[in-house]
């Protein structure tokens, strides 16, 4: 099986599970931990979609992911549900998965890195 295939499964895969956390978990009581899940899983699912359909570059989808799996981390704190420390830790863990992905693509895709050498991004 093709490397990017792998990658953009798991990254919808990963995509869906942030989606449907809140509701799976039982977290569905607390509006900001599902709106924070819905948003960022609709948004990693459209950015994969979006690669697949549209001709956007790879880097764009791999920055987007960097951002939306910060973004999950800092998260908790930010909408203010650090106290619910289930809550807290189920986002952090799918921040820091999407961030794992996103550098694992990065790393592995000669695409991305050979449009970040034309951008002076790496030496």
């Amino acid at each position: 099986m093709d490397m990017k295939r792998v990658q953009g499964g798991l990254t919808v895969l990963l995509g869906t599970c942030i989606l449907f956390f809140p509701l799976a978990l039982g977290f569905a009581g607390h509006p900001a931990i599902m709106w924070n899940s819905w948003l960022i899983g609709v948004a990693i699912l459209i950015v994969s979609a979006g690669s697949a359909v549209a001709q956007v570059p790879r880097a764009w989808q791999e920055g987007a992911d960097l951002a939306m799996g910060v973004w999950l981390i800092v998260s908790p704190w930010i909408l203010g549900f650090a106290g619910f420390v289930p809550a807290r830790n189920c986002t952090m863990a799918a921040g820091l998965l999407v961030l794992a992905i996103a550098f694992w693509r990065i790393v592995s895709d000669i695409d991305v890195r050979k449009w970040m050498q034309g951008h002076h991004l790496t030496r």
